[in-house]
């Protein structure tokens, strides 16, 4: 039989806004892509918020873009800070918030086709992980001429797929025929629209294609998986047209080591089987029931095994493989059903729960390892799908949701007591700022300003020198007359005729220097004055605001200590719907799970009755012969 479309979605949007907006991030495979160009980051919140986008913490990313947007401080990013909130509303799969982001965006003029035809790729991809084939199909129909080249193949791919999904192949078929290149992109093209030609019955074309890729050189474990899809495809879809001969040709290329394995064994020992060649496909069988029996395949083989050996004659050989093949269904089925008790006692949300819920990453998160219980092993198939991958996903935003509200709960304890610190300092300042702004209102000080401003016009008025000494020469002048003093009334017998000269002589000099440096002095005397008229001008004004702050300052403390009431209160109604998200999701999850395994029981059971009914064929065979 043919194989179903399997080609999952890769994500290496670790760039994806990067790639909208035109800017690159430093890795060695970006910077060597021409289609990137280097940009400036002139406004520091949109900075700040590529800074926490770049480490992965998308969370707070998104949050001081907000906070950037609100207070209009994006400045010359708007539109690029539009696309990075965008992008990162898709990566917690709030896909409606980032429609109406990118639909705000895409319906300005000012928009280039280049970042309108990237917004529009992007928002198509996600909506297909998503599952939205409609809404994502829309999307990637809308996309211009403008889309990089890097980007082209991918768009088609993923429009195929969408196309092939709706049974439209004939125009997967048209979008996929233009893919020629050797990129990862085309090969999966190539793939698909192998699919796509086998079920338009155009079987020679389709198996020509899936043959290129089976017998391609695969560097990568992608190609090299891939590859083997392709054999497997192939190998089957001969086997459905009773051609074992050239299934076996394709199926013998499969790696024994590779995700494909198991099928790829299974249906050669059907081929075998097909050519009545059963001890051969015995061969294959017997090495596939060495592996996982939670395997389909191997589960598979457990009757293929029984069923060659009563073709071959080996009734009882052929009965004790079916014994001990139900005896496997039914000790599985057993374990499935402690599985299922588990799961419902909450046994696997708790083992969830203990796997890393503190990062950022939204929907770039993947759970890349199982929880550590016995019923994880019948998961494997289930939590590679994208259902169940976006469920805890969803878990995941929501528990680390639950942790920030709850991290913030305790910060607003900080808050109140940096505000209570905040209103003790200013009740402990205020009188003594009070006390100080008395003594401005007693007018003491301005009195003096006024009589210093006078006295300064005087000596202008004037030319008073001797009023613009400083301290030392003040002091000078006091000495230079106690000596005139005493000359003054010294007898005559004194000879006091050289010390009169040399005081002449002093006061002469002091008077001198005073002559020459009366306008520098002058200059610094009304300068002096200004500083001062400047000083009490801030005084008034200081005093204007402490009088203001104490009328308004209760009522602002008491703001604040209201603002943060609100504030806990709000985050006690956000942790209690988180709690109530949390309890939803995590029993869609248990859900999804126990539907998972109930799957496998119910394929377990068919099994089971085509064990039992090949023993009575057996029996009715022995009963017949006698």
């Amino acid at each position: 039989m043919t194989s179903r479309l399997i080609i999952k979605v890769r994500m290496p949007i670790k760039i994806l806004i990067i790639l909208l907006t035109g800017m690159t991030v430093v890795t060695g495979a970006q910077a060597k892509d021409n289609d990137h160009e280097w940009r400036l980051t002139k406004d520091p919140f949109y900075g700040d918020a590529l800074y926490y986008y770049s480490n992965q913490q998308y969370f707070s990313a998104i949050t001081r873009l907000l906070a950037g947007r609100r207070m209009g401080r994006l400045g010359a990013h708007k539109e690029e800070a539009e696309l990075l909130l965008g992008g990162m509303y898709l990566s917690y799969g709030m896909h409606n918030k980032a429609t109406k982001t990118f639909d705000r965006l895409l319906n300005k003029e000012t928009v280039t086709p280049k970042i309108r035809d990237r917004a529009l790729f992007y928002l198509g991809k996600i909506r297909y992980q998503r599952g939205y084939t409609d809404k994502a199909e829309v999307s990637l129909q809308s996309v211009g001429k403008a889309l990089p080249a890097n980007l082209q193949e991918e768009h088609a791919v993923l429009l195929a797929n969408i196309l092939m999904s709706k049974g439209e192949y004939k125009k997967a078929v048209k979008i996929l025929k233009n893919i020629d290149n050797e990129t990862a992109w085309s090969i999966y093209g190539k793939y698909n629209m192998g699919i796509a030609l086998i079920r338009l019955g155009q079987q020679k074309r389709g198996i020509a294609l899936l043959a290129s890729i089976g017998d391609m050189k695969a560097k990568t474990e992608e190609m090299r998986s891939l590859r083997d899809k392709a054999n497997t495809a192939l190998g089957y879809n001969f086997l459905k047209e009773n051609k074992p001969d050239e299934a076996l040709s394709f199926l013998s290329d499969v790696r024994l080591d590779g995700l494909l394995a198991n099928k790829a064994l299974l249906g050669t020992g059907w081929a075998y089987s097909s050519r009545k060649e059963y001890k051969k496909a015995l061969v294959y069988w017997t090495e596939l029931q060495k592996r996982d029996v939670i395997d389909s395949a191997v589960q598979e083989s457990l009757l293929a095994v029984p069923y060659s050996l009563a073709s071959l004659g080996a009734s009882e050989q052929a009965k004790k493989h079916y014994r001990e093949a139900i005896a496997i269904y039914e000790a599985e089925q057993q374990r499935l059903n402690y599985s299922m008790q588990a799961i419902r006692s909450g046994k696997l949300i708790k083992n969830i729960r203990e796997l890393d819920a503190s990062n950022e990453k939204g929907w770039f998160y993947a759970l890349n390892k199982l929880p550590k219980s016995s019923e994880s092993r019948y998961l494997v198939n289930l939590m590679s799908g994208h259902a169940f991958q976006e469920a805890l996903k969803n878990y995941r935003d929501v528990r680390f949701l639950q942790q920030h509200l709850k991290k913030q709960e305790k910060d607003l304890s900080a808050y109140n007591w940096m505000v209570a610190a905040r209103k003790e300092g200013y009740e402990s300042r205020l009188p003594y700022l009070l006390r100080n702004f008395r003594k401005l209102e007693s007018g003491s000080i301005q009195n003096r300003r006024n009589v210093l401003a006078k006295e300064i016009k005087r000596i202008e008025k004037t030319k008073d020198i001797w009023a613009l000494v400083n301290e030392k020469e003040h002091k000078l002048i006091g000495k230079i007359n106690a000596l005139n003093n005493k000359i003054k009334h010294a007898s005559k017998a004194d000879n006091v005729d050289d010390l009169k000269n040399k005081m002449r002589i002093l006061k002469g000099a002091l008077a001198w220097r005073l002559e020459t440096q009366y306008v520098k002095r002058l200059w610094s005397a009304k300068a002096a004055l200004k500083e001062l008229d400047k000083v009490i001008a801030d005084s008034n004004r200081a005093k204007s605001v402490v009088v203001k702050a104490k009328k308004q300052a209760p009522a602002s403390f008491d703001g604040y200590y209201s603002r943060l009431r609100r504030y806990k209160q709000a985050i006690g109604q956000l942790r209690a719907r988180s709690s109530t998200l949390a309890n939803a999701q995590a029993r869609y999850i248990e859900k999804l799970a126990i539907r998972g395994l109930q799957q496998q029981q119910q394929r377990l059971g068919t099994y089971l009755t085509q064990a039992r009914f090949g023993i009575v064929q057996i029996l009715d065979k022995d009963i017949q012969a006698k």
